[in-house]
């Protein structure tokens, strides 16, 4: 769930959210930060509905592994290239399992007349 913070500055009002992503080897709390700054034209009913928006979709980005402040190591974002790489690789391995099967039990289409 993320964590919503308003601030008030000196050019209008911002949003800090923050969303946990566990902890580290060392028993740290991963923290993901995104700072959002509504349109000054919004009306607080709108301002409140697009927080939310923002929030859940910067919660699912980070949780999808899409990490916007790139924190992460080199050998954390190797690690999640060779997984997307093998998850790919399954994925393209079964459509060619299923197509090669479709073709054989498939029946010819006719050709179209000139």
């Amino acid at each position: 769930m993320a964590s919503i913070e308003k601030r008030v500055g000196k050019n209008g009002d911002s949003y800090r959210i923050t969303v946990s992503a566990g902890y580290t080897k060392d028993g740290k709390k991963v923290k993901h930060t995104k700072t959002w700054t509504p349109d000054p034209s919004m009306s607080e009913k709108k301002i409140a509905k697009m927080l939310q928006r923002v929030a859940a979709d910067f919660e699912r980005d980070i949780e999808l592994g899409y990490q916007t402040d790139n924190r992460q190591t080199f050998s954390e974002y190797a690690h999640l290239i060779e997984e997307r790489k093998a998850e790919a690789s399954d994925c393209i391995a079964d459509v060619l399992l299923r197509g090669g099967e479709r073709s054989q039990n498939a029946s010819p289409t006719p050709k179209k007349q000139a």
